[in-house]
C-alpha cells in the first residue's frame, strides 16, 4: 500500500526575489492598462490586466528553474530469500547422510514458519542457474543440476531484489561450488548479510572428479589435437591412476598421473589425431577407486567437429617481395593453412 507523503515546489535562488518581480509585474500591469486606445469597458480592462498579469507571473516562475517533489511512501513486508542447491550432488550420501533428506529436515524446521510471521519469504533453487519456485513449499526439488555456481545465484537474487528491501538471504547448499567465480567476491560487495546453512558431511569426502575437457571445437583430419583434462581429487594422495580417453568405444590415448592432494586441480595434456571427418565424440575415463564418494564424475565427454582439408590458400606474386616472404612464412606455422605461390622471378 502506498499514499503520498509530501509534496514541495524548490526554486533555483531566493524567493524574495521571485516576490519582488511578481510585485512589479502587477504594477506594471495595471500601468499599461490605465489607459487604452481605443478606449474599451472597465469589465475587458480588468480581464486584460489579470491575463498580462499570469502571463508574466509563468515566465518569471519558469526563470527560476522550479522543481516538484513527490515523496510516495510504500509500505511493505520485507523479503528473505531462500536459495536451495538443486545440483546432482546432493543426491549423494555421505558421512552425515542422505544430503537431499538433510535438504528436506531443514525446510521443515520451524524457524521457517517462524521467519514467515514478519517477512514475505522468497524460495528459488539453483545449480548452474537460479529458477524461481512457484510454490511457497519447494515441491520441486530435483537434485539433477549440472554443477553449482553460488556466485551467479547471489549475483541474480541480488539484481531481482534490486528495487526491494531484501533482508537476508538463507543459502542452503553441500558447499561444492565447482562453477563460476568464487563466490566470496560477490559477498564482500552485497550489503545484504547471508546466512549459510550446510548439508552433508564437514570433512571432504574421498572422491576423484573430471572437473573439465579443454580444447579446439574446430580441427582437421591427420592433425595433432591438444587435449587438457583437469583433475580434482580429495583422499587419494601420491596414488597413481590411468586416464583413458576413448573414442566409439575405442581407447586411443592413455596416460597415468600421481594424484594431488587437498582437493587441488592438476592438468594433464594429450595429443590426439583423429583420421575421419565428421563430430566425433571422445569420453575421458578414470576408473573408480575404492572409497570414493561417487564415481559418477570419473568420466566426461567432449565433441570435436573434424574437418576434412585444411584450407587451401593461393598466393599469387608479381615479384618476390618482404612482404610476401612474410605471407609466407605465417602461413607455413599455421597446420590450419595450406598454401600454394605462384610468383614471377625477374
Amino acid at each position: 500500500m502506498s499514499h503520498l507523503s509530501s509534496l514541495k515546489i524548490a526554486l533555483n535562488t531566493n524567493g524574495w526575489w521571485l516576490f519582488l518581480l511578481v510585485l512589479t509585474a502587477v504594477f506594471f500591469s495595471m500601468f499599461v492598462y490605465r489607459r487604452t486606445n481605443p478606449p474599451v469597458s472597465k469589465g475587458l480592462k480588468r480581464f486584460l490586466t489579470g491575463c498580462r498579469m499570469m502571463t508574466l507571473f509563468l515566465i518569471i516562475f519558469l526563470l527560476f528553474k522550479p522543481v516538484l517533489s513527490l515523496k510516495w511512501i510504500r509500505n511493505q513486508k520485507s523479503q528473505v530469500a531462500i536459495l536451495i542447491d538443486n545440483s546432482a550432488s546432493l543426491q549423494l550420501t555421505d558421512a552425515a547422510g542422505d544430503r537431499a533428506a538433510q535438504v528436506q529436515q531443514v525446510l521443515d524446521k520451524p524457524f521457517f514458519k517462524k521467519l514467515s510471521r514478519q517477512n514475505e519469504l522468497f524460495y528459488a533453487k539453483f545449480s548452474d542457474v537460479l529458477s524461481v519456485l512457484n510454490k511457497k513449499r519447494p515441491d520441486s526439488l530435483t537434485f539433477d543440476g549440472d554443477g553449482t555456481d553460488i556466485n551467479l545465484a547471489l549475483k541474480t537474487c541480488n539484481e531481482y531484489f534490486l528495487d526491494q528491501y531484501l533482508r537476508g538471504i538463507v543459502l542452503i547448499s553441500d558447499g561444492q561450488s565447482n562453477l563460476g567465480e568464487n563466490p566470496l567476491r560477490i559477498m564482500g560487495s552485497l550489503n545484504t548479510p547471508i546466512f549459510p546453512i550446510a548439508v552433508g558431511s564437514r570433512e571432504p569426502a574421498p572422491d576423484i572428479l573430471v572437473q573439465r575437457v579443454t580444447t579446439n571445437q574446430v580441427t582437421y583430419a591427420n592433425t595433432k589435437l591438444p587435449v587438457d583434462i583437469v583433475l580434482k581429487s580429495d583422499g587419494f594422495a601420491r596414488q597413481q591412476l590411468p586416464i583413458v580417453i576413448r573414442q566409439a568405444g575405442k581407447e586411443v590415448a592413455r596416460k597415468t598421473v600421481r594424484l594431488k592432494s587437498g582437493g587441488l586441480e592438476q592438468t594433464v595434456r594429450f595429443f590426439l589425431s583423429p583420421e575421419k571427418a565428421g563430430v566425433v565424440r571422445y569420453k575421458v575415463e578414470v576408473p573408480a577407486l575404492g572409497g570414493e564418494l561417487t564415481d559418477r564424475n570419473n568420466k566426461k565427454s567432449f565433441f570435436v567437429n573434424v574437418l576434412k582439408n585444411r584450407l587451401r590458400i593461393l598466393l599469387i606474386a608479381g615479384s618476390p617481395s618482404a612482404d610476401v616472404a612474410f605471407f609466407q612464412k605465417s602461413m607455413a606455422e599455421n597446420d590450419d593453412f595450406e598454401l600454394l605461390a605462384l610468383i614471377e622471378k625477374k
